[in-house]
């Protein structure tokens, strides 16, 4: 049982670091976008797939 409270307590503490990094790194996607003349709707995407694919990672790196 304290394995398993112990997994838990990973997963909240990896839950909040990734709900911190995502918006940076969408954030510098974003930015990268923009640089190059891109339209508003690619800044909306780069943020939307930074936070999928962070979210995928997060759930394949849980289940390791």
């Amino acid at each position: 049982m304290q394995k398993l409270n112990d997994t838990h307590i990973l997963l909240f503490i990896k839950f909040i670091g990734f709900l911190f990094l995502t918006p940076i790194l969408g954030g510098l996607l974003s930015t990268y976008f923009v640089q190059n003349n891109q339209s508003d709707y690619t800044y909306l995407l780069s943020i939307y797939g930074s936070y999928n694919a962070l979210i995928f990672v997060n759930i394949c790196y849980a289940f390791i």
